[in-house]
């Protein structure tokens, strides 16, 4: 074991990564590596830095040297709970390890459902804004021509002023709500835009 401080590591990972583009290249649709002792190390770290497909190891005496190394991919870790080959600090260290990684998935999971949930929440409630900003635009529209109507008639002799004075009410309450549905649809526009992560593109037109 003297000769393994000697050896470079990441020179030990592209052999046996040349090693598996070679088989590769060969036609080989799945690639595995297995190692024991030190070899297991080295196929512990192929799943983490490489393109295996699956890794087995036995006995990775050096694994626990790596507490910040995730596999990208499938391994199988065989090591004896009472086989002292592998001394019991370093065993628990590799446990604690696994399990602190375990415990960062289950976060992470747990975290993107509920980026997943705000941004899903956010983009429906943009919507709802928008459609309730667009109806009140037509609502104010509608006032106005009612009062162009109602100013109408009254010039014509055929409406009264009462009749002028409101449709003007109604339409100063319409512009009201909409300035209202305004505000309500930037606040939604805001809320999306930090859920995203992005400018969300203005929507609305003639305001």
């Amino acid at each position: 074991m003297e000769f393994i401080p000697k050896v470079d590591l990441n020179v030990a990972l592209n052999d046996l990564d040349a090693a598996r583009q070679h088989i590769r290249a060969a036609g080989a649709a799945k690639i595995g590596a297995v190692g024991f002792c030190w070899g297991g190390t080295l196929a512990w770290l192929l799943a983490c830095r490489r393109e295996v497909d699956c890794a087995v190891a036995y006995y990775g005496s050096e694994i626990d040297d790596f507490p910040n190394e995730h596999a990208r991919h499938p391994v199988i870790m065989h090591i004896g709970d009472a086989d002292r080959t592998i001394p019991p600090d370093k065993l628990a260290r590799i446990k604690e390890a696994q399990a602190l990684y375990e415990r960062t998935g289950i976060d992470l999971d747990d975290t993107t459902r509920h980026i997943e949930l705000e941004v899903r929440t956010a983009y429906s409630n943009f919507r709802e804004a928008d459609e309730v900003l667009k109806s009140q635009e037509k609502v104010v529209e509608q006032a106005q021509e009612a009062v162009r109507l109602a100013t109408s008639r009254y010039e014509a002799g055929t409406g009264t002023q009462l009749d002028v004075l409101n449709t003007q009410t109604t339409l100063t309450k319409a512009r009201t709500t909409q300035i209202q549905t305004l505000q309500d649809y930037e606040v939604a526009r805001a809320r999306l835009e930090r859920a995203v992560g992005e400018i969300v593109p203005e929507q609305r037109t003639g305001r």
